[in-house]
């Protein structure tokens, strides 16, 4: 995903001290990898942080919930919450 990298910042703590600590090699290269998930989960916190709102949740909602709570994406952390509580009870 080319070109996101200020609304990565702007939304997650551990994307900002990953793009900002000058011996990170992420901010030395401008690119982050990220190899424990899956394309879908990725573009639903890209459209969380672009949008604040995820449409369609079902399909990706463990693997979201999985990047949300590793890079610190709280609002998206408790909206996915909150939506598991909705569709369990």
């Amino acid at each position: 995903f080319i070109g996101v990298e200020n609304h990565l910042v702007a939304n997650s703590p551990v994307f900002e001290r990953m793009l900002s600590i000058p011996n990170c090699k992420e901010t030395q290269t401008g690119i982050v990898k990220i190899k424990d998930t899956n394309t879908a989960a990725m573009e639903k916190l890209i459209e969380y942080m672009y949008r604040g709102e995820v449409a369609n949740l079902e399909p990706v909602a463990i693997d979201l919930f999985k990047l949300s709570h590793k890079y610190d994406v709280k609002p998206l952390t408790v909206s996915w919450i909150d939506f598991w509580i909705f569709i369990r009870f």
